[in-house]
């Protein structure tokens, strides 16, 4: 008789474990007799976290998710709050401008308008060997062009120097040329001053690094700016 009441009793051939099923579900894997409880918790969507790089403008969202069984489908998102500008039209001038901050997010065109060379100011003297000049407007980051001419064959040299308030940031160009019946010569540096502030045109027939005239010619000058 105790033969039969074992053979009647059901072989189990299961493989789960514990950590194969949910937790609080009971279920037999090989014993019919022992009784198990799973133990895979319920876990919740988790929303990925935005960033974004800095150096190389590449956004990245990700989120580490804990292990477990998610009950419920659906989509979850992340989001990363953007510092902005609008749209802008930059008006170029002689100063440097920022058209777009560093690590902003722009929601419309950024444009340069289109520049023109404007003459600030202007003059010219007959006959003189050094010639001051007042300025009559401000001016940033201008260009002064000075221009020397003569009669006669030679060389002939053009200059500009600060009398009071004028800040002139080195020759760009100068040059000189010589003809069988005339001389010129050529020179433009970068100028700033306020109104007020003067500065001194000059030419030389011989030194190319003179700091005076030594010789009365007509002088041309212009202030070029934005």
């Amino acid at each position: 008789m105790l033969s039969v009441i074992k053979k009647a009793i059901a072989k189990l051939t299961g493989n789960a474990t514990s950590a194969d099923v949910l937790s609080g579900k009971t279920f037999y894997s090989t014993d019919p007799r022992t009784r198990q409880t799973g133990s895979i918790p319920t876990v919740t969507h988790l929303n990925p976290t935005a960033s974004i790089n800095t150096s190389t403008g590449v956004v990245t969202a990700s989120h580490t998710q804990s292990a477990g069984y998610v009950a419920s489908s659906g989509t979850t998102t992340g989001t990363l709050n953007l510092s902005t500008q609008a749209a802008k039209t930059v008006t170029p001038t002689m100063a440097e401008q920022t058209a777009v901050a560093a690590n902003k997010y722009t929601t419309g065109a950024v444009k340069v308008a289109g520049a023109s060379l404007n003459v600030l100011q202007s003059g010219s003297v007959g006959d003189a060997m050094n010639n001051e000049v007042t300025l009559t407007s401000a001016v940033t980051n201008g260009i002064l062009v000075v221009t020397a001419a003569k009669e006669g064959s030679g060389t002939l040299y053009a200059f500009a120097k600060n009398s009071s308030g004028v800040t002139l940031s080195g020759k760009l160009t100068h040059a000189e040329r010589s003809y069988s019946t005339s001389r010129a010569g050529v020179v433009a540096y970068r100028i700033s001053g306020a109104v007020g502030a003067k500065f001194i045109t000059y030419a030389h027939d011989s030194n190319s690094s003179a700091t005076s005239g030594n010789n009365n010619c007509a002088q041309f000058w212009e202030i070029i700016g934005i």
